[in-house]
């Protein structure tokens, strides 16, 4: 699976948020079919974004100067989900 995004917004009197995202995902699951589970899924991210947009970030938001991205304008994340119903 891919998930493509962009995001701008242009507020009265500011500058032009942008932020462009990709995200590739796999999931698999031992029971066939769309409701199967448990299912375990894996996933990276990649971002960009411009100066207005990391200004605009609160203090500690990712975007943010004080977030884990620091004063980067781009950065990745990655993870491992489980679900399971029962």
């Amino acid at each position: 699976m891919t998930d493509l995004g962009h995001d701008q917004v242009k507020p009265d009197g500011g500058d032009s948020r942008s932020l462009d995202k990709v995200t590739i995902a796999t999931a698999w699951s031992p029971a066939p079919g769309i409701f199967g589970r448990p299912e375990v899924r894996l996933f990276y991210t990649y971002a960009r974004w411009n100066e207005a947009a990391r200004l605009a970030a609160t203090p500690g938001d990712a975007l943010s100067t004080s977030g884990v991205f620091g004063t980067a304008y781009h950065g990745s994340t990655f993870g491992l989900q489980a679900e399971h119903w029962w």
